[in-house]
């Protein structure tokens, strides 16, 4: 998810990609949530109409699918941790690399579920 909010943040504003991932977060309720699996089967006309108000949102949608599909063949569906693994997906270079490499590290992941403040 936090890939999916950060490609859809670049050139936007915060409260429009919070209301898109509310509105992501609804539609997939009670179908396993906002993944990789059901972003990669998902009709892209579904997408791009949940997405429209994002700034480029034809080629955000595009490449969050592209992105889904590379994490689902190269990665069992499970976003990779590791630099080199991340910068295999489409839409992620080195510097959102390198800052999703620490958000989705397992320390910060077990600090954000155990509600603690971990800094």
């Amino acid at each position: 998810q936090v890939l999916l909010a950060a490609r859809l943040h670049a050139r936007c504003t915060e409260p429009i990609v919070k209301s898109t991932m509310r509105k992501l977060h609804k539609h997939y309720e009670g179908r396993g949530g906002v993944t990789p699996g059901n972003i990669m089967r998902e009709d892209k006309g579904v997408l791009l109409e949940i997405c429209k108000s994002v700034h480029y949102y034809n080629s955000k949608v595009s490449q969050i699918q592209t992105a889904a599909q590379q994490i689902h063949a190269s990665h069992s569906g499970t976003v990779p941790t590791t630099r080199a693994g991340l910068k295999g997906i489409t839409g992620i270079g080195d510097k959102f690399a390198s800052l999703l490499e620490r958000v989705n590290s397992i320390e910060v992941a077990r600090c954000f579920m155990d509600g603690l403040n971990c800094g």
